[in-house]
């Protein structure tokens, strides 16, 4: 996209301290509203980590026996089957790796910014932001919530993808 720089190092760096500093205390907390229904009491993630099973079982992100809600979000789901295999019911790791993606985004996007508005300040005060701002604070604190923060990872990282495309015609970017 552009020219790096140090200063967009440390612009990065600042970004994801800024993350850790802010959203710290969120690692302290338990499992709260959805995260029972999501990885709690839901034995669809807790027995099996076959990607196929949640491609082919709309219920399997969602445990409630009325089917009233049916949340057919297999990679959100197969997410969390492999962070259970390996945490448990340990909800320290699901926030903090909440944290890490969210900061993920907030330095995509300062990429991002980088490339339309060719100012590092300008793009580094819009990513922290969209980093700080308290809209974010539900969705980073619910463990739930992981399927949103990667659902806004993959429309920039396809975002990154059509502008690298762009600018070098080059289709491999497009796949």
């Amino acid at each position: 996209m552009n020219t790096w720089s140090f200063q967009k190092t440390i612009c990065i760096a600042i970004i994801f301290l800024t993350a850790i500093i802010v959203y710290m205390p969120i690692i302290g907390n338990d499992f709260v509203y959805d995260d029972y229904f999501v990885i709690v009491g839901n034995p669809g993630i807790q027995d099996n980590a076959n990607p196929f099973y949640f491609f082919s079982h709309p219920r399997a992100f969602f445990n409630d026996e009325t089917g009233a809600n049916l949340n057919y979000r297999p990679i959100g789901a197969w997410i969390f089957s492999i962070e259970f295999s390996y945490f448990q019911y340990n909800p320290q790791y699901y926030h903090a790796l909440s944290i890490v993606l969210h900061a993920l985004n907030a330095i995509i996007l300062f990429l991002i910014f980088c490339f339309f508005f060719n100012k590092t300040a300008l793009a580094f005060l819009g990513s922290v932001i969209f980093l700080i701002h308290p809209i974010h604070t539900e969705v980073i604190a619910n463990a739930k919530s992981r399927d949103e923060i990667l659902s806004f990872l993959f429309i920039i990282l396809t975002f990154i993808f059509a502008l690298n495309y762009r600018e070098s015609k080059n289709k491999s970017q497009l796949i």
